[in-house]
């Protein structure tokens, strides 16, 4: 059974952050090209969704925030390191300045 990012973790969280963690994961997944193994492509969900749900849980909301973390350090584990074209950004705001980890550049 595949590891379903909205039954682990997520305590303390609403309806309103959980559609932002949900998004997040979704366009996370979106970045990266799941690898063929279903063991591998489980793992690598397991692990982004690890990393949004402890994100959103000390505080970060914006979905934006949440895929940039989640996708940080991710060079040669499903695909190549994002870069900002990855991430989906309002216009007007690049979305990912504070982010430890993530330059925009």
């Amino acid at each position: 059974m595949p590891w379903r990012l909205t039954s682990h973790g997520a305590r303390g969280l609403g309806p309103e952050e959980l559609s932002s963690v949900v998004s997040a994961f979704e366009s996370a997944l979106a970045a990266l090209e799941i690898p063929a193994d279903e063991a591998a492509a489980e793992a690598l969900r397991k692990e982004i969704a690890q990393r949004i749900l402890s994100a959103a849980e000390k505080g970060e909301r914006d979905p934006v925030r949440l895929q940039a973390i989640a996708l940080t350090g991710m060079a040669g584990r499903g695909g190549p390191q994002p870069s900002v074209a990855n991430c989906q950004v309002d216009s007007g705001s690049d979305g990912l300045s504070g982010v430890p980890g993530v330059s925009v550049n």
